[in-house]
Formats: C-alpha cells, structure tokens, sequence
C-alpha cells in the first residue's frame, strides 16, 4: 500500500501475519506492526473524519483471523480490534479488504453477503449495509468510487449501490469463465476494473 502523500515509504502485509512498513529508496525496513493471527489481506492509510483527503497516522488491517486492526502508524499501537457483528451462522469470516474514504469512513468486504460501513472513530458500529440481492453470494472484494460502493462476488456479479442509501443502483455483469478476485477504481477518469483468477483485466466505464 503506497502513502497518498509521500512516495518514500510503503506498508506491505502477508502470509506471515505482519504488517511492514519499508522505505522505498534503501528498501529497510522501518516499523513492524505484530498482532493479526493469520493472513493479513489488504492495508489502507485513514482519513481524518470530515476532511477531504486529511491524512491522519492511522492504517487499518484487514485478516484471515476475522479481525480488523486499527493502527498508530506513528507508534505501532494497535489501538482497536474490531469484529464484525450479525453475520449468518457458517459464514467464512476472513475479512478481504478495507477501504478507505476521504470522510474517515471505512468499507469492509468479508466473505458474505454484506459490505459494512463503519467510522474509524467508533468502528465497533456499523453505520450502513450494503446487502446483496442474492443471499446465497458472496462478496469477493469491494471498491468505492464517485458516490457508490461496488461489491463483487465469485458468481462474476458487480453490485453497484448509493453510498449514502445502501440502495442497489444496478448490476454489471463479467462473462462466464472470469472468476472474479478483485477490483479497483480510477476516480480521475471513473475506470471500474475487476481482475479475474484465469483472464485479462475487465474494465467498465
């Protein structure tokens, strides 16, 4: 995960349950932030809560251990561990990705049928749901982009939903054969792309 303000240093996380930030140029190593008990599954750097693209020097960590971490970048504190609430009995629980919007919000894709949205200030509380119209899916991974929260699932499908709402704007669909296993947006040129398991990019404008 690359800083949105500097280019001398960036947070990698893995199989090996930590989080490392590493500086660019020497390629050292700088701080190791230890907590997660399996896979650490995407990092993201925090917004300040109200101010548009107002850093703070906090990171969030999503993991295979279910949890998701808040961390004081400048200290290597973990200063919150959050668990997701009211999932289905039998749901896989490792937590994919986090992602970060420019109010302080937070997304949260797990493996089930529901995207979270929570407040980096108290994020033991879900502020909003956004559930997929089909309950026997999954969400793979999540986005957010112009206003709207996109969610893809193993079944090929991209759920679009108004940010503010939860409501389900529409349905964009990758042809048979392309498993889908992330996304990714441009804001500047509002480029949606789905990166598949056995396939090229997927790009929707």
């Amino acid at each position: 995960c690359f800083s949105p303000t500097t280019e001398n240093a960036i947070l990698s996380g893995g199989h090996d349950h930590m989080i490392r930030l590493h500086g660019l140029q020497s390629g050292n190593m700088l701080k190791e932030l230890r907590g997660h008990s399996s896979y650490v599954n995407s990092i993201c750097y925090l917004f300040k809560k109200g101010k548009k693209r107002k850093l703070t020097n906090m990171v969030a960590s999503a993991s295979s251990d279910a949890t998701i971490r808040i961390w004081n970048l400048t200290t290597s504190e973990c200063l919150s561990v959050v668990k997701l609430q009211n999932r289905r009995p039998g749901d896989a629980i490792s937590i994919n990705r986090v992602v970060p919007l420019q109010d302080g919000r937070l997304l949260i894709c797990d493996r089930s049928d529901t995207l979270d949205l929570l407040d980096v200030e108290n994020p033991t509380v879900s502020l909003l749901k956004y559930k997929c119209p089909n309950p026997d899916e999954e969400f793979v991974s999540a986005t957010y982009c112009m206003g709207y929260v996109y969610g893809a699932t193993r079944e090929r499908n991209i759920y679009c939903f108004h940010l503010e709402t939860g409501i389900l704007e529409s349905n964009l669909k990758v042809e048979d054969g392309k498993e889908i296993i992330g996304l990714e947006h441009d804001p500047t040129r509002k480029i949606l792309a789905a990166y598949t398991l056995k396939g090229p990019l997927v790009l929707f404008k």
